[in-house]
């Protein structure tokens, strides 16, 4: 009876390791993660200030993760590449897809805003704070500004 379990595991075994489900796909690199405080980007734009501040923390070309720290408004925009997941940590203010009535954004607001997606924010006055989610990965000249367009024209 031993003899046949050992024989028809082998089989079995032999079966999927030929189907190739048995074989470790290759590691993946070693992935060392980098931590952030938050409130180290915050703490460098004074509560008055018309700035921004950026910070990336994460893009493997398939994906890019930032984190924005501003009291300036962001112009009406779109992206032709990514796609914006935007995750409201800090602040208030009004987020506008064109064509709809404005988003009230408050902490704890998460945002889908498709490419192709015309959109802006108006910030209440204060300083707010989100992580920004790009998929695919964001290059830097995929924000395409109306004011750019304009001037184009």
């Amino acid at each position: 009876m031993y003899g046949r379990t050992v024989i028809a595991a082998f089989i079995i075994s032999s079966f999927f390791f030929a189907s190739g489900c048995v074989e470790p796909e290759p590691a993946m690199p070693a992935y060392n993660p980098e931590s952030f405080a938050i409130e180290k980007l915050t703490g460098e734009i004074p509560e008055a200030a018309v700035q921004t501040v950026k910070k990336e923390i994460a893009d493997c070309g398939d994906v890019t993760v930032d984190v924005v720290s501003a009291t300036a408004d962001i112009p009406k925009h779109y992206h032709r590449i990514s796609n914006e997941v935007a995750v409201f940590l800090e602040g208030g203010g009004e987020f506008t897809f064109e064509g709809r009535d404005p988003i009230r954004m408050k902490p704890g607001t998460v945002l889908f805003i498709p490419k192709n997606q015309m959109h802006s924010f108006k910030s209440d006055g204060g300083r707010y704070t989100v992580v920004r989610i790009f998929a695919p990965h964001f290059e830097s000249n995929d924000m395409i500004k109306v004011e750019d367009i304009k001037e184009k024209q």
